[in-house]
């Protein structure tokens, strides 16, 4: 999402450079940096979201967990028994430790879309809300062009257009605005 946007950014910037003296002569052009990654980590919206996906994590693991601990006295059972238990016995065991292990798998794969899931809508939250934010920061500093300072996008950039705290202090007052007048997105949690 942020990615597409910044190499229509970058195409735009290689085709201002191309023009640029003739636009120098008629403007100066406003070019500023930020560091969306910086942004989300830092903001009070992205802290949120990581805190929900590290409480989610531990709850898979510790179910996770259960079910494997399952799965592993099952074995044991199996292990323990292979000389004294009848064949019949053995192979339900058997059967039951292969669908223990295949549900901790199933488990395991589902909980882990489950929570790129819940990670990618947040990230798909925290966009439609910053984008406000990021319209109202470009007008008040009069800037032509924003960029994310990813890496291999941006390859140098001097601290004077990089506005990632002003936009991380704006998002954080939008939101804590938006909170207290009740206009804030409600959350899936």
């Amino acid at each position: 999402m942020f990615t597409r946007k910044v190499r229509i950014a970058v195409f735009g910037v290689a085709i201002l450079m191309v023009a640029g003296a003739a636009m120098a002569q008629q403007a100066t052009i406003r070019i500023a940096v930020i560091d969306l990654d910086r942004l989300v980590a830092q903001s009070n919206v992205g802290q949120e979201l990581q805190q929900k996906l590290e409480e989610f994590q531990r709850q898979v693991q510790t179910e996770g967990q259960a079910l494997a601990e399952k799965a592993r006295a099952t074995k044991k059972l199996i292990d323990d028994g292979a000389v004294s238990l009848s064949a019949d016995r053995l192979t339900e065991l058997q059967d039951q430790y292969e669908d223990e292990a295949t549900e901790v798998r199933r488990y395991t794969e589902r909980k882990q879309r489950e929570g790129n899931k819940m990670r990618d809508d947040g990230l798909q939250d925290i966009e439609r809300r910053l984008q406000p934010v990021l319209e109202s920061v470009q007008q008040e500093g009069n800037f032509d062009l924003i960029l994310n300072k990813a890496l291999g996008v941006v390859v140098m950039a001097s601290d004077r257009v990089d506005i990632t705290d002003q936009v991380i202090a704006a998002f954080n007052a939008a939101e804590g605005a938006g909170a207290a007048s009740g206009d804030a997105a409600p959350s899936d949690g």
